[in-house]
């Protein structure tokens, strides 16, 4: 079983209460605490508002207004997912990506974007419940992890100490 992000969080819940089912669990970029995404990934744009507020915010923002809009502020100032030359187009880059893949049609790369920002919508008041500390202490099945250090949707640290207690017969991560 593979997810991504939310899709990691969901999966690890599945391999956590039904191993039987799997040979393996691998989470790319998994949301592993909603509460402590969100607070490490605020104090991340609140430092590089400080080093350089730049054309698109005068102020801080507060956390609540943060969260309201979280993949714009991650994405405009703290570099959302990547580092380098993509830190502030992840929009643009992923579509770029889709556009040029046979595997993704038009439409699914203009529907992208939306379909992101809908879902978002619906799940946002789940996201402080999700954490996988509690909700996935133990995986019966060898479990593999792939984020970026660079990734503040996810910041890495949290997945390294979950990753570092979490029960399982074998476990890596890249």
């Amino acid at each position: 079983l593979l997810g991504h992000s939310w899709g990691g969080y969901l999966g690890a819940i599945y391999a956590h209460r039904h191993p039987e089912n799997l040979t393996a669990f691998i989470a790319i970029g998994p949301v592993v605490s909603g509460q402590e995404s969100a607070r490490i990934s605020y104090q991340v744009l609140v430092e590089q508002l400080k080093k350089d507020p730049g054309e698109v915010a005068r102020e801080i923002p507060s956390f609540d207004d943060y969260m309201k809009n979280r993949r714009f502020w991650l994405n405009r100032i703290a570099g959302g997912m990547f580092h380098g030359i993509h830190s502030r187009d992840e929009s643009s880059y992923l579509a770029g990506i889709m556009f040029a893949s046979p595997e993704y049609s038009i439409a699914d790369t203009v529907e992208y974007l939306p379909g992101i920002l809908v879902s978002a919508m619906h799940l946002r008041k789940y996201f402080f419940q999700m954490n996988l500390f509690e909700q996935a202490p133990s995986i019966g099945v060898p479990v593999y992890f792939a984020t970026g250090r660079f990734d503040n949707y996810g910041p890495p640290e949290i997945l390294v100490r979950y990753a570092s207690v979490l029960k399982a017969p074998g476990r890596k991560i890249t």
